[in-house]
């Protein structure tokens, strides 16, 4: 309910709302988001090989080699404004109190333009334990269309969402291993932090038989 308005207000009219916000399909971030994980997913391997059941490891040179292309296919989806970090730790919550919104969210540093699932599933995948994203994930997807359907945006199928959501998990799988690889696990809850990310969106990557989905031209 909190995202959803802000997807529809710019469905598909991102790019000539705000010509100059970074694009998830354009060359310049490509190229800066990519490069990091080029090198950093070797290491994640090395650091956390008890996450990466071995269908995993064996297809990972693989989606390498088409990472740019999963972040252009991104942009091949209906794009809008994201916010880019939905999380619990980026939501405000009014508590029922007089004069609050039921929820904000705040840390907008990576607004930008791209496949709005992107959004559902970074919440989804960082935010919930992996029995409760198996649980309300359907219904949790059904809401956002409807919601979506509420705030102006038609034709919009549960089906064509699931697609944009699966694209969106296979591309958000690569974060998650590339702060395995690249950031700092000196103490125990940096640690946990890199080692829940790969554990929920493994799991998630796997439900939802992502791994089909690679090397293949997407569709």
């Amino acid at each position: 309910d909190v995202v959803a308005p802000l997807h529809a207000k710019y469905w598909g009219k991102g790019e000539e709302a705000f010509p100059y916000m970074q694009r998830v399909d354009s060359d310049d971030f490509i190229e800066r988001s990519a490069a990091s994980f080029y090198i950093s997913w070797e290491k994640a391997l090395e650091r956390f090989p008890e996450f990466f059941p071995d269908e995993l490891r064996e297809a990972l040179p693989a989606y390498v080699n088409v990472m740019e292309d999963i972040y252009r296919e991104m942009g091949n989806r209906t794009k809008t404004v994201i916010h880019g970090d939905v999380r619990m730790d980026n939501a405000l919550f009014g508590n029922g109190i007089p004069g609050l919104l039921p929820v904000i969210l705040i840390d907008w540093q990576n607004i930008m333009i791209s496949n709005p699932l992107y959004d559902i599933g970074w919440m989804m995948f960082t935010s919930l334990p992996v029995e409760t994203r198996r649980e309300c994930e359907k219904d949790v997807l059904e809401r956002y269309v409807q919601q979506l359907e509420a705030d102006g945006v038609q034709n919009y199928s549960l089906e064509q969402c699931e697609k944009d959501y699966d694209v969106a998990l296979l591309y958000i799988i690569h974060f998650t291993i590339l702060i395995a690889g690249l950031f700092d696990i000196s103490t125990e809850e940096k640690r946990r932090l890199a080692e829940t990310g790969l554990e929920r969106s493994i799991a998630a990557f796997f439900d939802r038989d992502c791994l089909k989905m690679i090397p293949q031209t997407l569709q």
